[in-house]
Parts: structure tokens; sequence; C-alpha cells
């Protein structure tokens, strides 16, 4: 069974690639004739003081390597190389390497498949910031191999304040699992996802982190629990979607935290992931973040150029016209977001609204966004038509027979319909801003004079 549930992740994992292969959007994916996508994540190592547990992901396609016959059926042998600088301490580099040989009776129109490979390589690391150099080589072929450098950040969690591990993106975390098996940990089986892409193939982003030095108050029901929020960012930082937060009972100092959100919602492109943790005893807190893509069939992963964009050239005025949409077909959300932006942030949300929202994004013109603002311009000249034409409830002659200077033949009377220029005194009316309170026309038609 949980073969069979690793091969379904894979093949997600490959399905999202195969669309996005030509577009390195995570900035994760290895150059040189392999390619292979390499993640990692940090947690604390709780029997051990002054190193960190690491994890590294990795995920290829196996076609890429060279097949040599052997006996009645087919093998490839690839080598893996590691090697991590110190960048504080140029004396501590850890290397190592390894041979991983794939002679599962393969046959040879399998060869040519593409079919995915994902592992996992654990090792602790002193706390520090290290250059990351991946490399693996076809045993069978020099020339095929790939490269990935990267600088990473181990974080020293023996610290005794609220930490939170960095994230793991998973496609799937169920529960069970032998421990020492790949991809196990804490009782929970967590298939990682090396490529951080997510959206049509994956629509929703799961994740596994842990919660360290949670102040535990098993007395006190209130303050035994801690807040996670979930909000995810682009790369500047403003806010592009909150989801809704938890309570989670505190078991202990230390707290297991596994989630999934939806992200298909979300247009193609690189956004950040942030987990916010509140200690709610302490009021302590703590955040980590990690960049992922969300890639969705048709459309680019990368950002909608400036000159591209219906409101680069929205003033104040216009915000206010574009919120006002915005709060009568948005999301509850959505409004909250929009309203607690800075008028560049609002822009930006706006292009994401209408973009999300647009019938054919494959062309350039946006008929829903069209469709609204032709609206809203409609309903704002009709108001103020009616506005313009509207007569007072009484005549000017009421309050002079009120006075005792006689009964005009018109007091009280309702003119509601007639034009602008007979209504003495209009332009003051629709300086204090007039508003009709049903349509004029038919007691226009009936005769209103």
């Amino acid at each position: 069974m949980k073969h069979r549930i690793l091969i379904v992740c894979c093949v997600m994992l490959w399905a999202s690639m195969t669309q996005v292969n030509a577009q390195k959007g995570s900035g994760n994916q290895s150059s040189g004739r392999l390619s292979f996508y390499v993640d990692y994540a940090a947690f604390k190592m709780f029997n051990q003081k002054n190193v960190t547990y690491t994890q590294l992901y990795f995920y290829m396609s196996r076609n890429q390597f060279n097949f040599v016959k052997k006996d009645t059926s087919y093998s490839a042998a690839y080598t893996v190389s590691l090697e991590f600088t110190d960048l504080n301490d140029s004396k501590n580099v850890v290397q190592n390497t390894w041979t991983t040989v794939m002679d599962d009776r393969i046959a040879e129109a399998d060869t040519g498949k593409e079919v995915p490979l994902l592992f996992e390589y654990p090792l602790l690391l002193k706390p520090s910031k290290y250059i990351l150099k991946a490399t693996i080589q076809d045993k069978n072929d020099a020339s095929r191999s790939g490269s990935y450098t990267e600088s990473i950040e181990v974080y020293d969690f023996d610290r005794s304040e609220l930490m939170i591990s960095q994230i793991q993106f998973a496609t799937q975390a169920l529960k069970g699992g032998n421990s020492g098996e790949m991809f196990v940990k804490n009782g929970y089986t967590v298939y990682p996802n090396p490529t951080r892409f997510y959206g049509s193939n994956l629509p929703r982003l799961s994740f596994y982190s842990e919660v360290y030095n949670l102040k535990h108050t098993p007395d006190d029901a209130m303050t035994n629990t801690y807040t996670a929020e979930f909000i995810v960012t682009d790369e500047n930082g403003s806010i592009i979607k909150e989801y809704p937060s938890r309570q989670i009972n505190k078991a202990g100092e230390t707290s297991l935290l596994m989630h999934n959100v939806n992200v298909i919602s979300l247009p193609s492109g690189r956004y950040v992931f942030m987990v916010r943790i509140t200690d709610n005893a302490s009021k302590s807190v703590a955040i980590s973040k990690k960049l992922f893509v969300v890639y969705r069939e048709g459309e680019s992963i990368y950002e909608t150029q400036a000159d591209d964009s219906f409101f680069k050239d929205l003033d104040e005025a216009g915000a206010i016209r574009a919120g006002n949409i915005v709060s009568l077909i948005g999301r509850e959300d959505e409004k909250k977001i929009f309203s607690q932006l800075e008028f560049e942030g609002k822009k930006k949300f706006l292009d994401r609204f209408w973009k999300d929202r647009d019938p054919s994004p494959g062309t350039k013109s946006n008929e829903k966004l069209m469709d609204y603002y032709k609206r809203s311009a409609g309903a704002t000249r009709r108001s103020a038509r009616r506005c313009s034409l509207r007569r007072p409830r009484r005549s000017r002659a009421a309050p002079r027979a009120r006075a005792g200077r006689g009964r005009s033949p018109r007091a009280g009377r309702r003119w509601r319909c007639v034009p602008a220029a007979w209504w003495p005194g209009w332009q003051r009316a629709r300086r204090r801003g007039c508003q009709p309170r049903r349509r004029c026309w038919p007691r226009a038609r009936r005769g209103c004079r």
C-alpha cells in the first residue's frame, strides 16, 4: 500500500513537471544534461547538542540515464556527490558520496519511459550558513551529469525561545510508518515535494514542520494551546491570501504541525508560504517561510509585467472605485486584505483579483473586468441623472402657507419628475447629495408636471 502511494505521489509530481520543465520558476533545479530538483529542511536533534538534523530531498526522471543490457534486462546507475562548505569556518567542509544501481528487471521498452525518482538523504550539520553543491553523475555515460549550488542556512534549535523548524513541502502526509524507513519521521510518512510546484495537478499545498519550546500549562486549558496561522505573500512580503487559523492543544513543549491549504485559486507565479505560531501562554511568536510556485495549465509562472497591467495608471479615486467593486463581488478574506494594503499593494492585488476571475486567461483582455466597469459606470450615470431630475417633496409655497402668507394651490404637491431647470435651488440640492428614492419615469408618463 505504501509503495502504491509513493508511486501516485511521484506521478503527480511528474505530471506537474512535464508542463513546466522549461520554466525554472522555483529556482532549485540543476543545470547540465541531468536535470533534478533539490530541497532541504532542518529540524531539532533532541539527543545531541550543537548539531541540527538536516534532510535533503531529490526528484528526477529515470529516462535521463544510459541503460545497459545485463542478462535479460537493463540496468543503470548514478553517483550522488554532496559538499557543504561552512561560510563561517572554511575548515568545516562536509562531503559525502554514494552510488545507486537501478537493476530491478527493467525491460528495454521501459528504459525510455519518464519514471520519476524520489529520495531523501539525512545528515547532521553544525548550525551555520553553508554553500551546498550537489552533483549527480551517470555511471554508464561520463557526459551525463548535473550540478546544483545553493546557499543554505542551518538554524540552531538549541535555544530556549519559541521556535519553528524549517518547512518541508509535501505531496501527501499519512499517519503510520516504521521508524528508519525513508520518508518516515515521528510516526508519519511524509512524501516530499522537492520541486515546490503546486497548481493544476497538486491543488493543495501540504507541509510538515515542528514547533519547539512551547510553554506547557496542562492545568490551564485556556493557555495550553497555540495558534497556527497560514499566510501566502508575494516575494516582497505583501499579503496575497490568509487561510483560517488553527487552535492546537499542547501535548508538551514540542508539537508536530501538519496541514494543507488550497492554492489552486492563486494565479500562476512565485509565492512565499508563511507559518506563524503564537504561544497562547507566553504570547511568544515564531515564523517560518519558504518559497513555492503555483503553475496552472495555460498560464505563465511569471508575474504580469507592469506595462500589461490594467491598473498601472490607477489613482486614489480609481482605487476607491475599484475597492467598491471588490466589496461587492470579493470574498471576505479578499475584502480584508484589500483594506489593509497600501496604494501600490492595491494595484498588485487588483491585477491578481481580476486575473483569477478572467474567463479567458489566454487572451490579453479580461472580459469580466470590462463588463463590471461598464456596468458600474452606467449605474453611476443613471444615479446622477435621477438625482438631477428629482423635485423636493414640497413646493416652495408650502413654507409660506405655514407662515400665514396664504395657501398656494400647489402647497404640499409632490413634484418628483420635473426637469432640473424648473426647480429653484436645484444646484444647492445636488451639492447636498440628493438621491432619488424611486424611478421617476413611470410618474412622468402619467403626466407629472
